[in-house]
């Protein structure tokens, strides 16, 4: 095969067929112009004519002056069919160059247009890309949120247990140190985090009774001190407590 491109014959004949369709056309119309121009003649000419009739009527009723010398009349140009023919066959005859243009244009331009596809296929899939990392680090910010709103959550609900528990707490003292007798009852005291302790003294004369380990169990469940000696560490309990009695 060689190096250059042919056009179908399809194509060929059917562009002949169409040149010589728009050469005949053309030529039919161009007879059919001319055909008008000379009926427009005609009718300017008989229009003439009738005038110069009236005029000759009218003058031969005058006297008549000397004839006078007129300019010959210039006839319009006409076409050239001839040259017009070889305008038409040079037209065919370009045409039928066209299956000598060379593969190599053919597909360079191909080439050049799938690098220019591509290359817009590749900036879309690098916008696709930063689109998609985006909508990650957004999804990333909306965890984050999303978390810290449950820690505020959290560390409110802790605050208004830590509320309640010091409110409870200064209530529960505020009835103890009402007692004035060792039998009454002793309200037990939770510690922050809301736990109540397990033995607990339920009077004042129990409270007196405690020693050693359990009286040291005690103050270290509400963070208190383990030093010191006996009636010091049921005094610090005792205080703790809200209790005056003691």
């Amino acid at each position: 095969m060689s190096g250059q491109s042919h056009v179908p014959k399809n194509f060929l004949g059917a562009l002949g067929v169409v040149n010589r369709f728009l050469y005949f056309r053309d030529i039919n119309d161009i007879k059919m112009n001319i055909i008008t121009q000379n009926q427009i003649k005609r009718d300017k000419q008989l229009n003439m004519n009738q005038i110069n009739h009236q005029s000759l009527e009218k003058k031969a009723q005058q006297p008549q002056p000397p004839p006078q010398q007129q300019p010959p009349q210039q006839q319009p140009p006409l076409p050239n069919f001839n040259r017009m023919n070889q305008a038409f066959q040079t037209i065919i005859q370009e045409l039928s160059y066209l299956q000598n243009i060379p593969n190599a244009n053919v597909i360079q331009a191909l080439q050049t247009g799938q690098q220019n596809i591509q290359q817009t296929l590749n900036v879309i899939q690098q916008n696709m890309t930063t689109m998609q990392q985006n909508m990650a680090m957004m999804q990333q910010n909306m965890q984050n949120m999303t978390a810290m709103q449950q820690t505020m959550q959290m560390t409110l609900a802790t605050i208004q247990q830590n509320i309640q528990i010091v409110d409870m707490r200064s209530y529960y003292r505020s009835v103890n140190s009402r007692i004035t007798s060792e039998n009454e009852a002793i309200i037990a005291l939770p510690n922050f985090q809301n736990a109540y302790p397990n033995p607990f003294p339920i009077n004042v004369r129990n409270l007196r009774g405690l020693t050693g380990q359990n009286l040291d169990t005690l103050l270290a469940f509400y963070g208190l001190q383990v030093t010191g000696g006996l009636d010091a560490r049921q005094k610090r309990l005792a205080k703790y407590l809200g209790i005056k009695l003691l």
